[in-house]
């Protein structure tokens, strides 16, 4: 079975939960670990440097920007050069309309700098906002989720993009 890492930021703890959610749907169609960024190993690092696939997992906080932990991690610790990786977002459409899910795109940029390959962009399913960096023609550049204001679509939405990554991944 091939390995899959599942890593996050939470503040709030719903990054967590969908991580967690995630890692549940996932758990018996591959070898996953899930890893909190803020509490990373060396040994939970190694994992995720010789896993075949990783996600991301992030929050959108200010204008903008990813939540703290990624702001404070070294990224170069992490390899991912060549290697399957896809990113799930959090955010609100409603009161950060203007910037929802932006760090889905600050994340893209990270990760495709260290040269990984992004896989699962997924199409707007229900979320109204006026703009968002991470929404490129007419898809997002991972899972966008806005589990505040519309939690009845978070599950569906998280069933759909894991159907779509599993396809990908292979």
């Amino acid at each position: 079975m091939e390995n899959l890492v599942i890593v996050y930021g939470s503040s709030s703890g719903h990054t967590k939960e969908v991580a967690d959610k995630i890692f549940s749907k996932l758990k018996d169609s591959y070898n996953v670990s899930i890893f909190d960024i803020k509490t990373l190993t060396e040994d939970q690092l190694e994992k995720i440097n010789s896993a075949n696939y990783v996600i991301f997992g992030t929050s959108t906080w200010g204008i903008g920007d990813l939540q703290d932990d990624w702001d404070i991690y070294d990224f170069n610790k992490i390899n991912v050069e060549n290697k399957k990786v896809a990113i799930f977002g959090l955010g609100d459409c409603i009161v950060f309309s203007f910037t929802f899910c932006d760090a889905i795109k600050k994340m893209y940029d990270i990760l495709t700098n260290k040269k990984a390959v992004i896989v699962g962009s997924f199409e707007n399913c229900g979320y109204t906002f006026d703009k968002s960096e991470s929404f490129i023609d007419d898809k997002f550049l991972g899972l966008a989720l806005d589990i505040d204001n519309f939690p009845d679509i978070v599950d569906q939405n998280i069933d759909n993009w894991i159907q779509k990554l599993k396809l990908e991944f292979n």
